[in-house]
């Protein structure tokens, strides 16, 4: 697993570990992952559709396929949907969610966890997203220092292939 926090002693001079990568048996021993299993799904192929699942406040799952750009690595991300948006009357979706683990391929590294990033998901068509990274970001206070935090700040706009499927029976 990765993580990262901030200490904050001195404001001015933040001290981060946000790189850490450790075994998940090391650093969350009391770690039990909680998980749902539906028997059946059903993909959602038109926006009109999401919007009823939505609406009867159904479980909706995606699955984002995500390329790199020499094709050599394939990721699904699959995560339940948390927060939609419609309009109805002009059939238009926007899913806004997460966090969700972002692998940023552009990040040259021995290990492929340290890939990975904290992120938010956003889409309204099943094509291109959006996802909006954990990482360092300089801010002002309010006499013009830099102060550096850790904010959902880096947006990557990339082309996905992004499937909605609908939950039920349990």
């Amino acid at each position: 697993y990765r993580h990262g926090h901030v200490q904050v002693q001195d404001k001015l001079r933040v001290q981060q570990d946000i790189e850490i990568v450790k075994e998940t048996s090391v650093g969350l021993q009391d770690f039990n992952p909680n998980m749902v299993f539906y028997k059946t799904t059903q993909e959602l192929t038109k926006d009109s559709d999401v919007i009823e699942a939505t609406l009867n406040l159904i479980p909706i799952i995606a699955i984002t396929t995500i390329e790199s750009s020499d094709k050599k690595t394939k990721v699904n991300i699959e995560y339940p949907i948390k927060t939609m948006n419609y309009v109805k009357d002009r059939n238009r979706f926007q899913v806004d969610t997460g966090p969700v683990l972002f692998p940023d391929f552009n990040i040259k590294t021995e290990q492929d966890i340290q890939k990975l990033k904290l992120s938010f998901v956003c889409y309204n068509t099943r094509d291109i997203a959006e996802f909006v990274s954990r990482v360092p970001t300089n801010v002002k206070d309010g006499k013009g220092n830099k102060i550096e935090t850790i904010d959902y700040s880096k947006i990557d706009r990339v082309n996905v292939k992004t499937k909605l499927f609908a939950c039920t029976d349990k």
